[in-house]
């Protein structure tokens, strides 16, 4: 990687890589600065059964599930009502009870059969609410911001898929030039080191995109995973 990396600065040069390099810098910052300006809601979902003896049972509609929703404000705003033009859970089916996992006083919901409908009077800047859903069948969030329109689901699993498709290739790359370097009769230290800082850099980059779409890790591994594989039961 690191030769490849030296080849493509010797054919654009040294100060046009350097003026590239800060250019992306102050383009991701300044696209950071201004998305987190607006009213922006994400949410992400996790479903266990606690009465699901195998993966069949999943797909009986006779079954009851529990759901939780994480819906979380990843603006610099407080978001109010009035921005908020929907905000409700959909289920397929009947939905029997909402329940309020993490306590918050400004908020209401609403069961109307299939259909529960949430009134939030504000929610602060990476602040959050937790719903647990009983309910048969599947349910899905449907909400709308009037500045910035559909809630992003950030689904974890796609997030994982994504630093797979980049980190492995990356950590394959660094084993190979650690093998290089380091296997010589007089072995290179600096270039490893580079190749570690290089590393390090894509990682944190990738911290940075996470924190500006998705929900804090932190949030969701203490809400929304499952004690088991077989999720019967939330951690909390």
């Amino acid at each position: 990687m690191l030769e490849i990396i030296q080849k493509l600065i010797n054919y654009i040069g040294t100060g046009n890589c350097i003026t590239i390099i800060t250019f992306i810098i102050c383009v991701i910052l300044s696209y950071y600065l201004y998305f987190k300006t607006f009213y922006r809601l994400v949410y992400t979902t996790q479903t266990i059964c606690k009465t699901c003896e195998s993966f069949d049972d999943w797909k009986s509609e006779g079954k009851e599930f529990n759901t939780r929703i994480i819906i979380f404000n990843n603006g610099r705003k407080t978001i109010s009502k009035q921005q908020i033009e929907k905000l409700e859970i959909v289920s397929s089916h009947k939905i029997k009870e909402v329940l309020l996992t993490k306590k918050i006083d400004n908020l209401s919901v609403s069961i109307n059969d299939k259909i529960a409908k949430i009134q939030i009077e504000y929610l602060d800047s990476s602040d959050f609410i937790v719903l647990e859903v009983i309910h048969n069948g599947y349910v899905i969030l449907d909400g709308r911001i009037e500045e910035t329109g559909k809630l992003l689901h950030t689904e974890t699993k796609n997030w994982i898929l994504i630093n797979g498709i980049i980190i492995v290739p990356l950590i394959i790359l660094l084993f190979y030039n650690m093998y290089n370097f380091l296997g010589k009769d007089e072995p290179q230290v600096m270039p490893v080191l580079i190749n570690l800082i290089f590393a390090y850099g894509i990682a944190m980059s990738l911290r940075f995109i996470h924190k500006l779409f998705f929900i804090p890790d932190s949030l969701t591994a203490k809400y929304a995973d499952s004690k088991d594989k077989w999720n019967t039961e939330f951690k909390k």
